[in-house]
């Protein structure tokens, strides 16, 4: 399985599927990868890759080899596809395994080239051809949406500013902790307790 990836400059291919299809390696500088935290040592080969769409050929030189390409692919890119309208007349080859050994990077332009395009609405997946067939991007399923609840001022005929419709949703939510009587403070407390404690009562005349 090959994928093009055109957020790379270079092309990677796993080491095993050089094994695999018998493909010679020759040494190469080591290389950073993608976070630039780490650094590999890596082997450079010649490919040749040939399109199942129309059978079109695409040399690819100094590809370097890496040990394993952390993903895999859809299992089935044309049953996916289905579900949207504009794109159920498009054929998409579906690949013998799921594991990803090339990936084609923008040494190779050619393999980038959008030959047509099918688009559908905002927020939809769409698909675009390439010398390789039919690609799909975007997101293959439909969005479920979740119910929202949403708080609201319903305002009446009269000129209310929004301060002043705030204002009101503002007083009736927090009037009881937005008091201004303060009751008294520990001060107060003191000194009327003293006043009890010093004051006589009067005695008649």
């Amino acid at each position: 399985m090959a994928f093009n990836d055109n957020g790379s400059d270079t092309t990677l291919i796993t080491k095993r599927f050089t094994v695999n299809h018998n493909i010679t390696t020759l040494p190469s500088s080591p290389i950073t990868t993608v976070n630039g935290t780490k650094v590999t040592s890596t082997d450079q080969a010649n490919v040749t890759l040939v399109s199942l769409d129309n059978g079109e050929r695409v040399e690819v030189t100094e590809a370097c080899t890496i040990a394993d390409l952390p993903m895999r692919a859809v299992e089935s890119i044309g049953k996916l596809a289905t579900r949207w309208p504009h794109l159920r007349d498009l054929c998409f080859k579906e690949a013998d395994s799921l594991e990803v050994d090339l990936l084609i990077g923008c040494d190779v332009p050619e393999a980038h080239w959008v030959l047509n395009q099918r688009l559908g609405g905002r927020g939809e997946p769409y698909a675009a051809h390439t010398m390789f067939g039919w690609t799909l991007f975007g997101p293959p399923h439909a969005t479920n949406r979740k119910p929202l609840s949403v708080n609201f001022i319903n305002t009446t005929a009269n000129n209310d500013s929004i301060e002043q419709a705030l204002q009101r949703m503002y007083d009736n939510e927090f009037d009881v902790l937005n008091d201004q009587k303060g009751g008294p403070s520990v001060e107060d407390n003191q000194a009327l307790a003293i006043l009890k404690t010093d004051t006589m009562p009067a005695r008649p005349v």
